[in-house]
């Protein structure tokens, strides 16, 4: 309710990047949960063939870094300011278990977003096998369906350069 997003706004800080510049890295040491209040990120690793993934694709509403805010393990990929200025409301470690502990809302929230994060990824597994024209098709439904806006014209898709498509896909540009 507004009562509980007014006392939990109270706890965390915003912070603006410009476009490109680096939010957090897997080398961080700080473990800090972010919501993305304006603009857009892309979230990346590396492969085991040194080769740089796109794992996503994030918005306003959405979050990053619930992973090490919650075990205090190292981060599990880079996220960057994307294309546009970002602004970002960030919780201390400490201010983020504290809403989970206090708000069983926002703890199950969460939880429903990592079961549809890591279905997600059960599907990027199971497309490992599959040619790189599949792989493609998949990852352009699954942009359709979480970041397609629907027009006059018909489904618009996000601005994504060939690269990043194959970077999504695990395919050559």
């Amino acid at each position: 309710g507004p009562a509980e997003l007014e006392e939990i706004a109270l706890m965390c800080t915003r912070k603006t990047y410009t476009p490109g510049v680096p939010i957090i890295m897997t080398e961080d040491e700080e473990h800090s949960f972010y919501v993305i209040s304006r603009g857009n990120v892309v979230v990346k690793a590396i492969d085991p063939t040194m080769r740089e993934k796109v794992l996503a694709y994030l918005e306003p509403g959405d979050f990053f870094g619930e992973m090490s805010a919650i075990d205090s393990e190292p981060r599990s990929a880079d996220v960057v300011a994307g294309n546009e200025e970002v602004e970002v409301l960030v919780f201390t470690q400490k201010d983020f278990l504290e809403v989970l502990q206090n708000y069983p809302s926002v703890h199950l929230a969460l939880s429903r977003e990592f079961c549809r994060r890591l279905r997600l990824i059960n599907n990027r597994l199971s497309s490992v096998a599959l040619p790189a024209s599949a792989r493609v098709a998949r990852s352009l439904i699954t942009i359709a369906n979480e970041h397609g806006k629907m027009t006059k014209e018909g489904l618009l898709l996000p601005k994504l350069t060939q690269t990043e498509i194959g970077k999504m896909s695990d395919s050559p540009r």
